[in-house]
């Protein structure tokens, strides 16, 4: 009898179905991402982490956020169940695994003898802490002492540190054009490498003048100067629609390591143009969050070692 050959997953696919899936449910994982559960945990706020406190990155930390919103877990800790098992606890029988990626770097001699280098997509499983037993009290526990998002105008207190936030984001972008609040919408402009967004007091709530901002932010990190996004695409274009992709992505990403919640789509508008763009390359979705999330970095000032991004080292410690 011959020997059954079982079919070779299709990663691109897997994980672009989950985000259409989020946004055709009209809830995207990077819409509130993150609730005050998180807050204060391993110094960050909203961001899933393994358990050993490491933050998942790009692609991952959206499939991650779409299990949470799906099954409400309010714990960030995910872990492999080797990991779980070497911190005391056990998976739950009969619970289902969540998958996430990482990149293998490989390499080899080709016919004329040069050596040829790449990355493979890999991917492996993680289960929530929700999910297991026997863990350590801290991965299911709320802090007593959680900081507040920022919701209305009257918390002086988060108010004045999400300014001080901001002011910090832009010295590290160095906009030659400057931040200006005027007019009645948002908008970067390449030309004058300038941030534009409406007066302060025209929010409902310091949340969406911040967010906006810090979309606002993403869309200029991809300047020439900064980190080179193709940034040609005219209003209505796939292209435009692509990088509005990864200007939201990047706010949520931002928000949810200061303590930002993102209530809603500032481009919702687009989600037909993402389902359409995603549909036609499942490899779109893990590109615009892989920008989104340098973006991120570039805006927050956050630096990440080659040893954390080792990816012979990522499934391990997840």
């Amino acid at each position: 009898m011959a020997k059954k050959i079982k079919a070779k997953r299709d990663i691109h696919q897997e994980v672009t179905d989950s985000i259409i899936a989020s946004l055709e449910a009209g809830t995207p994982a990077w819409v509130k991402p993150w609730d005050s559960s998180h807050d204060g945990m391993f110094g960050s706020l909203g961001m899933p982490r393994n358990l050993n406190g490491r933050e998942y990155r790009g692609v991952n930390t959206l499939l991650l956020w779409c299990e949470e919103q799906a099954h409400g877990y309010r714990s960030p800790f995910w872990g492999t169940f080797k990991m779980v098992k070497s911190k005391g606890g056990n998976v739950r029988k009969g619970e289902k695994g969540t998958l996430v990626t990482l990149w293998k770097p490989w390499s080899r001699e080709n016919a004329e003898g040069k050596q040829e280098r790449g990355l493979m997509l890999r991917h492996y499983t993680v289960f929530n802490a929700e999910q297991c037993e026997g863990l350590p009290e801290k991965f299911y526990s709320q802090p007593e002492a959680a900081p507040k998002p920022v919701e209305g105008l009257a918390d002086t207190e988060r108010v004045e540190a999400m300014e001080a936030e901001m002011a910090a984001a832009l010295g590290r972008l160095g906009l030659s054009g400057g931040f200006e609040e005027r007019g009645g919408r948002a908008c970067y402009s390449l030309v004058a490498d300038r941030i534009q967004v409406p007066e302060f007091e025209k929010f409902k709530t310091a949340a969406d003048y911040y967010a906006t901002s810090a979309h606002e932010m993403v869309h200029a990190t991809g300047a020439e100067k900064r980190l080179k996004r193709d940034m040609s695409g005219h209003f209505g274009s796939a292209d435009y629609a692509f990088e509005e992709l990864v200007a939201e992505i990047g706010s949520a990403f931002i928000g949810a390591r200061i303590g930002l919640p993102i209530h809603e789509l500032q481009h919702p508008s687009y989600i037909a143009s993402w389902i359409k763009k995603l549909s036609d390359d499942k490899k779109c979705i893990i590109s615009a969050a892989s920008k989104a999330q340098k973006a991120a970095d570039m805006v927050l000032g956050t630096t990440v070692t080659y040893e954390e991004e080792k990816p012979e080292k990522a499934a391990e410690a997840a």
